[in-house]
């Protein structure tokens, strides 16, 4: 138990030192924070069940209830205060400081577990708290309770993802919860507890058929899952990550420690031109080699997911150093003509942001190392491209849409340009201050007009995830990268 709760504290208060070792780094670089782990792992979360346990185990040995029913209320008024600043304190969590519902916070988590064991223990004695709890209808919800937990989330996330979450769907999301709880208590589990017992055949006919369902379930999924895509999308839904970087290398590979990328090359051979970022690098790879190759310049990415380039010793993602160290040395020894740099920068900035800065004063250090990447390009005799995020979305084509709801909707242009629009005017400025010739891609004229902005041009799916355009999206803006790209190319 005790073990349980250190790794939770271990995952929520030591993030950035955990983010750092072996086997979370690659965790990390693909969004996935400890604190959500926490919330997700049964190790972090195990203490919880065993304090249930331990009182379960307290009560059936104690043979007489307590009558002292002033303790009975005490106890339950203590309860009730940690249960509220317990919640108060999550609310904060998530809505202040914009935290995600899967941040787990261990001192929150500490009060509401502990309100509920002295809840539980309160009920125990001959108090107006036990009776409350010991009436019908709470002890029959007690008895639902099992099956509630187990069909609550498939329901919602099924009519949630057709119907949308409004009243109606989460009421009628209650209901339907509610009567197959009620189904499965009276037809299966009271059965069980009442001690109607299976034969050994029967009982074997049934273990058997649930394991031969199974089995054909898990075979018939990924199946099923690239015929809905192939249906809905007109491709399989693997497809919509795979990026010409992904490929095999036409060529060679350059290889400088751990920053390493194909080289495609073009006849002419005017010079070379190098993407370097995260994940937004690849994202927009395919469209940045056909842009270089159309210019007559050969192409390099160097990109590492969840890693900001940036320059040395910038105080974003700490645990990329090796790779920007990396990256630097390629651009040093190559000598390209321009280097392209493309990072997810709200991310950074809005959410991993740096331990004990605020959101505000995160966004100023960006701009400022965001001038002194440009200067340091400038200094090795290179040309510099910043490439700003595409326009970032609320809808998620790996769950927002499926074969009960095909459709893929358009974004108010307000909404989606207060996600990134605060960002890009810092980094603007930043580099705008400098006499350098600069240039900046901006695609969101591509996927936004006046009014709305859209997953989908001219047909074609654009984007893998709220976040990275597709393969063919990366194609659909060669034409904008291209054309930033010329400005500073001899």
């Amino acid at each position: 138990m005790f073990f349980s709760f250190a790794l939770l504290v271990l995952l929520t208060t030591r993030e950035v030192d955990v983010e750092k070792w072996w086997g979370f780094r690659e965790l990390a670089a693909n969004g996935i924070s400890p604190s959500s782990l926490a919330f997700y792992l049964p190790l972090s979360r195990g203490w919880e069940f065993m304090a249930g346990a331990i009182l379960s185990l307290y009560h059936f040995r104690q043979e007489v209830q307590s009558r002292r029913v002033w303790v009975a209320a005490s106890w339950s008024f203590v309860a009730i205060s940690l249960f509220s600043i317990g919640l108060w304190r999550i609310h904060n969590l998530t809505s202040a400081e914009g935290l995600s519902a899967t941040h787990m916070d261990a001192f929150s988590i500490l009060l509401i577990v502990s309100a509920t064991v002295l809840i539980i223990h309160s009920g125990h004695s001959n108090s107006p708290v036990s009776k409350f709890l010991g009436s019908e209808p709470l002890v029959y919800l007690g008895d639902l309770s099992y099956g509630i937990y187990l069909w609550h989330w498939p329901i919602w996330v099924v009519l949630g993802k057709i119907y949308g979450h409004s009243v109606g769907t989460t009421s009628f999301a209650i209901i339907l919860t509610l009567l197959l709880s009620a189904a499965q208590f009276k037809f299966f589990e009271q059965p069980i507890r009442d001690g109607q017992k299976l034969s050994g055949q029967s009982a074997l006919r049934f273990v058997g058929i649930f394991a031969v369902v199974a089995v054909l379930a898990g075979l018939a999924t990924p199946s099923a899952s690239t015929a809905i895509g192939r249906r809905v999308f007109g491709t399989e839904p693997s497809q919509f990550a795979v990026h010409i970087v992904d490929q095999k290398c036409p060529r060679g590979t350059v290889r400088i420690g751990n920053a390493q990328g194909c080289l495609f090359d073009t006849p002419a051979k005017k010079g070379l031109v190098i993407l370097v970022g995260d994940s937004t690098a690849k994202s927009i790879s395919d469209g940045f080699v056909k842009s270089a190759n159309d210019l007559h310049f050969d192409a390099l990415v160097l990109f590492t997911p969840g890693c900001a380039f940036q320059a040395l010793n910038s105080p974003f993602t700490p645990y990329c150093d090796d790779f920007r160290r990396n990256v630097w040395r390629a651009i040093r020894l190559l000598k390209p003509d321009l280097v392209v740099v493309s990072n997810l920068s709200p991310i950074y900035v809005d959410e991993i942001g740096i331990p004990g800065v605020g959101s505000d004063q995160s966004k100023e250090i960006w701009g400022t190392q965001t001038r002194l990447m440009f200067e340091k390009i400038w200094s090795l005799n290179s040309r510099a491209l910043l490439v700003q995020p595409v326009p970032q979305f609320s809808n998620d084509i790996r769950c927002d849409v499926g074969l009960f709801n095909p459709t893929i909707g358009s974004e108010e242009k307000s909404v989606v340009a207060a996600k990134t629009q605060s960002i890009n005017d810092i980094e603007i400025a930043s580099i705008s201050s400098s006499q350098r010739r600069i240039s900046i891609a901006n695609f969101s004229k591509v996927f936004c007009d006046e009014v709305k902005c859209s997953l989908v041009v001219d047909g074609v799916l654009a984007y893998e995830d709220p976040s990275h355009l597709s393969a063919a999206g990366s194609l659909i803006v060669a034409t904008t990268l291209r054309d930033a790209m010329a400005v500073l190319l001899p």
